[in-house]
C-alpha cells in the first residue's frame, strides 16, 4: 500500500492534516483503507493502522513511556518524543471510522475483471433493484450466506462475476455500502422508514414488498412493471410522501 502523506513541518512543529469523514477519503485511498478495516481488530488498533498509511508515521524508539516517532516530510526525516496519551490525540480525527456514517462511499471499480458500481446513494438504480438488493442484506444478516453477498454485488457492480469470489476487503466494502445506503435513505425519507412505536412483531420481508408494491401501483398489477423500472429514488419519494399522508390522516383521526 502506498502511504499518501498528510504531514507538514513549520516553526518547529509537525502538523498532520486527516480525513474527517468517508467521503474525504480518496479512491485509492478508500480501497487500502477498506484492506486494513477487513484485515484489524480492534478499534484503536484500527485506527492506529490507518494514521500510520495516511501518513508515513514510524515508531522508531519507546523510552520511559514515551515513543520516538518520524514522519517524512518533503522527502527529510522529521523525529519527535511523544507521550503514548499524545499519539491518541492524533488519532481522534479518525474517530469516524468506527462508524458506517449516513453518506454512501463506495470503491468505484471492482477489479479481475473491470466492473464499474452503480452511483453510491442509488441515484439511476431500478426499484426493483433496491427491492432485491434489500431482500439479500437482511437475508444476509440472518444467515451470513457469501452467495448473498455474490448476488449483492451482481446488482451494485453490473457486469460483475459470481465465479470470481470477493476479497476481504472487497465484503467489507459491500457490507458497509449497503449499510451507508440504509441510513441515508432512513435520512432522506423520514415518513417512509420512521420507526414503529412499541413491540411489533417484525413483517415478513416478502409482505413489506408487497405492501410497498400495492402502495405504488393502487392494486393495479397491470401498472407492476411500470413500478419496478422506476428509478428507486422516485419510488421512494412517493411512497415517503403516502406514508406522510397517511400519519396526517391517522393523526386527524384520532382528534
Amino acid at each position: 500500500m502506498k502511504n499518501r502523506t498528510r504531514v507538514s513541518f513549520s516553526d518547529n512543529t509537525v502538523h498532520v492534516t486527516l480525513p474527517k469523514a468517508w467521503t474525504e477519503f480518496t479512491q485509492d485511498e478508500l480501497r487500502d483503507v477498506y484492506r486494513l478495516c477487513a484485515s484489524h481488530q480492534g478499534q484503536v488498533n484500527l485506527m492506529f493502522a490507518v494514521f500510520r498509511y495516511l501518513t508515513g508515521l514510524r515508531i522508531e524508539r519507546c523510552q520511559e513511556e514515551r515513543y520516538q516517532i518520524r514522519f517524512m516530510v518533503d522527502g527529510k526525516p522529521r523525529r519527535l518524543w511523544i507521550s503514548p496519551d499524545k499519539l491518541l490525540e492524533y488519532l481522534e480525527p479518525l474517530e469516524f471510522i468506527k462508524h458506517p456514517g449516513a453518506d454512501p462511499v463506495r470503491i468505484a471499480w471492482l477489479k479481475t475483471p473491470k466492473v464499474k458500481a452503480v452511483d453510491a446513494s442509488l441515484h439511476g438504480v431500478k426499484f426493483s433493484d433496491y427491492l432485491q438488493l434489500e431482500n439479500l442484506y437482511q437475508g444476509y444478516i440472518s444467515s451470513r450466506n457469501p452467495e448473498a453477498l455474490k448476488s449483492i454485488a451482481e446488482i451494485l457492480y453490473p457486469g460483475y462475476d459470481r465465479q470470481r469470489g470477493l476479497e476481504p476487503f472487497e465484503v467489507f466494502n459491500l457490507i458497509q455500502w449497503a449499510v451507508q445506503i440504509k441510513a441515508n435513505f432512513a435520512r432522506q425519507f423520514r415518513n417512509f422508514f420512521r420507526p414503529v412505536a412499541g413491540e411489533v412483531e417484525t413483517p415478513e420481508m416478502l409482505e413489506v414488498m408487497n405492501n410497498q408494491i400495492r402502495a405504488l401501483t393502487g392494486g393495479d398489477v397491470t401498472k407492476e412493471q411500470e413500478i419496478f423500472d422506476t428509478d428507486c429514488w422516485r419510488a421512494l419519494t412517493e411512497l415517503d410522501y403516502k406514508s406522510k399522508e397517511a400519519e396526517e390522516y391517522r393523526r386527524k383521526s384520532k382528534s
